[in-house]
């Protein structure tokens, strides 16, 4: 901006020079909107509306007028001249930058609030103890692969967990034990599952695993894997092991299940089947 500057003092009293001085408005205007246009070319190619979008648009837009103003005055320079004398480049340039200021500035306060809301929204979906989904996040994460299940005709299962003994954990131990056994179940199942399969948190000790693309005899050995890793590696709690045993439902989506809670129910009635036979232990639900 300092040469910029310099450049328009020196074209306007040292060597007076109109087109010159354009020519130097017209770079500055290509590298500050080519550079808010480059940022924000991600948003180029998502569709719908958009604020980042529309500004990158508009961004290109001026940088397509400053580009047509500066070849205008390349090829035909004037050495005096001024806005009332304007070409029909110079007039869209005069428009553009009267409505440039407002358009741009609105624009980036749209696109701080979009993404404020996008937090606000991210941070409803995430269990903030553990940090892997909470149930609304659950609930369209698992409805978009029940989706693309039917749509490619492939298996999903899903794994409902809960806890043997982690009221006895916080009834002796303090809720700040209860936190932090949450936290390694969650660590250990990271360490289980693959990137595609979802975790989330429904509430209390209480945890379900959607497995893509997996039937129901690979989702029981992942559950198996699952309440090993938690057998084989117990909580360290000021200096004291604490167990972790689960009980693990586990139930395949069916042809007729279109919705998350369907699939969820009967996952949660074979977890409470493996409860009543004595916890830590897997139990399938019906496949009919």
């Amino acid at each position: 901006m300092a040469v910029v500057v310099t450049l328009l003092l020196v074209f306007t009293d040292v060597w007076p020079n109109y087109s010159a001085r354009v020519l130097v408005n017209s770079v500055a205007a290509m590298a500050l909107l080519g550079g808010i246009a480059w940022a924000l070319r991600p948003a180029l190619s998502i569709g719908g509306f958009s604020a980042a979008r529309l500004t990158g648009i508009f961004a290109a837009c001026g940088v397509a007028v400053a580009v047509w103003r500066f070849l205008e005055h390349s090829l035909a320079p004037r050495i005096a001249g001024s806005l009332l004398e304007a070409g029909p480049s110079d007039l869209v340039v005069f428009v553009y930058a009267c409505v440039g200021v407002m358009f741009l500035s609105l624009g980036f306060v749209l696109m701080h609030t979009e993404r404020a809301y996008e937090d606000l929204r991210r941070l409803a979906s995430v269990d903030p103890l553990t940090g892997v989904l909470a149930r609304n996040g659950l609930i369209e994460h698992g409805q978009r692969l029940i989706a693309e299940s039917r749509r490619h005709i492939r298996p999903l299962s899903a794994l409902l967990m809960d806890m043997d003994q982690f009221k006895a954990v916080n009834d002796n131990l303090g809720h700040e034990a209860g936190d932090n056994l949450l936290r390694h179940l969650t660590e250990r199942a990271r360490l289980v599952l693959r990137g595609e399969d979802v975790l989330a948190r429904l509430g209390g000790d209480e945890f379900v695993a959607l497995l893509p693309n997996t039937d129901v005899a690979g989702a029981r050995v992942v559950a198996e894997r699952l309440r090993e890793a938690l057998l084989d590696a117990h909580m360290l709690f000021h200096g004291q092991e604490v167990p972790a045993p689960l009980s693990i439902g586990v139930a395949q989506l069916r042809a007729e299940d279109t919705q998350l809670d369907t699939l969820l129910k009967r996952a949660d009635q074979a977890m409470y089947r493996a409860k009543r036979a004595g916890g830590d232990r897997v139990e399938l639900a019906p496949a009919g």
